[in-house]
């Protein structure tokens, strides 16, 4: 498997980390104070203010030298990402969503597999709910050989954004995250770099809590960004002859429409299994997932399914 592949001398790497936001005054110090508690600290921490207009800047300012803030220009988390990684000046670039954490020994823990041409990520903890109650987790393959297959095959992620780091040079030779895309900026860097050339490497241990809420721009934006990832799918395979917008027009009208929709349904059940509402909602929404994609549906609910029965009680 390919995380037997150990570099040598992994404490000497240096590791930037970039964490947009925008509004995130209810979860971005808990995003920045998980950073700032790795046994392994990182060499910088740059938070790209993403023009907020709620009291993220006041909350930012608290840290004070303790991080680097960037003013944004509330073009959205890509273009702010790459603001983030031209001013790190750190061998390594690390991601994390203003809504996230990581465990203390995250960083720790992905050293020793850092290296050229390699994209290290880990499993994360999908929590909901004022209680942040476990409604699942992003596990996928079951080896380093399953999820770079996946890749290959352009089946989806095997590891989220705020668990990745790689190298800022391979990020400079092959390129930043595209300002084209509103939605769906992770997925379409990781394929762009994984086509180059790159592998993936995940530690299989939850290192990241990952917060899903209805309120969060990945919920707002669930089936268009689902609609993106099959385009990036489509473009990168040199399928297409559709700009994005074009093609999204047409995706209304396809099946594929009831993919994202299913997907959007089952996302709403697993945050109810975290929240207060009653047993009957997350079965509601289960069931409205299942009816539109069955098969979709069985492969979450066999790595989540738990969850939904531990709702119950």
């Amino acid at each position: 498997m390919l995380t037997s592949l150990l570099v040598s001398e992994p404490m000497n790497r240096s590791v930037a980390v970039i964490i947009p936001v925008r509004n995130g005054a209810q979860t971005v110090a808990q995003a920045v104070n998980s950073v700032l508690s790795q046994t392994h600290p990182a060499t910088e921490i740059i938070v790209i203010d993403d023009n907020s207009s709620d009291s993220t800047p006041e909350i930012l300012g608290k840290f004070g030298s303790k991080i680097k803030v960037l003013k944004g220009f509330g073009l959205g988390a890509g273009p702010a990402r790459n603001l983030g990684i031209e001013a790190a000046k750190s061998e390594y670039i690390a991601f994390l969503d203003a809504d996230d954490i990581w465990i203390p020994e995250k960083l720790e823990s992905q050293l020793p597999y850092l290296d050229e041409g390699v994209i290290v990520g880990a499993y994360a903890k999908y929590v909901s709910g004022p209680k942040f109650k476990r409604v699942g987790s992003s596990i996928r393959t079951i080896d380093d050989d399953e999820a770079n297959l996946m890749l290959r095959r352009r089946e989806g992620m095997p590891a989220l954004l705020s668990t990745w780091v790689i190298k800022k040079s391979d990020i400079e030779k092959y390129g930043l995250f595209d300002p084209m895309y509103l939605v769906a900026q992770d997925y379409e860097f990781l394929m762009r770099h994984v086509s180059a050339g790159l592998r993936m490497v995940v530690i299989r241990k939850e290192l990241a809590r990952y917060l899903i809420h209805m309120s969060s721009e990945t919920a707002r934006t669930y089936i268009q960004q689902y609609l993106t990832a099959h385009y990036v799918k489509k473009d990168i395979q040199g399928t297409l002859g559709l700009d994005l917008d074009t093609w999204l027009n047409q995706a209304e009208k396809q099946k594929i429409m009831k993919s994202a929709r299913a997907g959007y349904y089952f996302r709403k059940a697993l945050v109810a299994t975290g929240s207060a509402r009653t047993y009957h909602q997350v079965l509601l929404n289960a069931a409205f997932s299942a009816f539109l994609n069955p098969k979709d549906f069985i492969w979450k609910f066999r790595r989540q399914g738990p969850s939904f029965r531990s709702s119950a009680k």
